[in-house]
């Protein structure tokens, strides 16, 4: 939902999610609550592949990868974890982007 709001929307990633959620309320979410959400909505992997595939700039989160070689890379600081299994590397960068996202904004606001 997220990347499809982000694309229709002028906001920013930052503020949708403070719009949808409080930061406390963000850490509360599993990975493998996202991947079911994930597997019940397959366009939505793409709308985050898509969006994941535009962090370089930002040293946030990407995800990259093909068939059962997937990469979900901090472009901060070089962590890269690998996944054989496309759901489950989305549920695992939407997690980390988020998480980055909530925090940057929580510390641009203090």
């Amino acid at each position: 939902m997220l990347p499809a709001t982000y694309a229709q929307s002028e906001k920013s990633t930052a503020r949708l999610l403070r719009d949808v959620a409080h930061p406390d309320a963000l850490r509360e979410i599993s990975e493998s609550q996202i991947a079911q959400v994930l597997r019940a909505d397959p366009q939505l992997i793409d709308l985050w592949f898509a969006r994941g595939s535009d962090q370089r700039i930002s040293g946030g989160w990407g995800v990259e990868g093909a068939e059962d070689d997937y990469r979900v890379q901090s472009f901060s600081d070089g962590v890269c974890l690998h996944f054989g299994d496309k759901v489950e590397a989305c549920a695992a960068f939407v997690i980390r982007y988020v998480s980055h996202i909530a925090h940057r904004s929580v510390s641009s606001s203090s």
